[in-house]
C-alpha cells in the first residue's frame, strides 16, 4: 500500500500530467491527472488480494501515503475536482455496502431466540452503564466546567 501510493506520487511528480497547456474546451480540470490516480489507487488493492492479504489495509496505506505525498503532486484544479469526486465515490459505496447487508438480514433462515436477544440487550445496557457512570464521575472530578448531572448521565448510558 505505501509503496503504491508512494508510486503514485512519482508519477505525479516526474510525468507532469499538469503541465499541458492543451486542455479541452469542455473539461474544467485535467483528465489524465485524475485517471492516473484513481487507475493506481486501485493497483495496491489488486496485488493484495492476488498475493492472498488484505486488500482493504492495502488500500488504506496507500490512501494516506497517496494524501501525504501524491496530493501535492496534483495541479490545484485538480485537487478541488478529485477530493470531492473520492468521498462521492466512498459515500455511494458505504451506502450500498449498508444496503446490501440491511437486505441480507432477510435471508437469514436461523432460529429467533427471545432469551438471547434479552440477554444481549441487557449485557449491553450492563456494560454501557460500567463505563458511562464511572467515567462521567472522573470528568464531573477534574473538570473545572459545566459538571454532567444524573439525567445526562442516564442519557449518555442509553444513547
Amino acid at each position: 500500500g505505501v509503496a503504491g501510493g508512494a508510486a503514485t506520487a512519482l508519477v505525479l511528480k516526474t510525468a507532469r500530467l499538469g503541465s499541458g497547456g492543451g486542455q479541452e474546451e469542455h473539461f474544467s480540470f485535467n483528465v489524465p491527472e485524475v485517471g492516473v490516480v484513481l487507475v493506481l489507487a486501485y493497483i495496491p488493492f489488486l496485488a493484495a488480494e492476488a498475493a492472498d492479504l488484505s486488500g482493504i489495509v492495502a488500500i488504506m496505506f496507500a490512501g494516506i501515503t497517496m494524501r501525504r505525498y501524491a496530493h501535492y503532486n496534483l495541479t490545484e484544479v485538480t485537487r478541488t475536482v478529485l477530493l470531492p469526486t473520492v468521498e462521492l465515490i466512498a459515500s455511494l459505496c458505504e451506502t450500498y455496502v449498508f444496503i446490501v447487508l440491511g437486505l441480507g438480514a432477510f435471508q437469514l433462515q436461523s432460529a429467533y431466540s427471545l432469551s438471547l436477544t434479552v440477554w444481549c440487550a441487557a449485557a449491553c445496557l450492563a456494560g454501557r452503564a460500567a463505563h458511562v457512570y464511572p467515567l462521567s464521575w472522573a470528568v464531573n472530578r477534574c473538570s473545572a466546567a459545566e459538571r454532567l448531572s444524573g439525567r445526562e448521565q442516564t442519557v449518555l448510558w442509553f444513547a
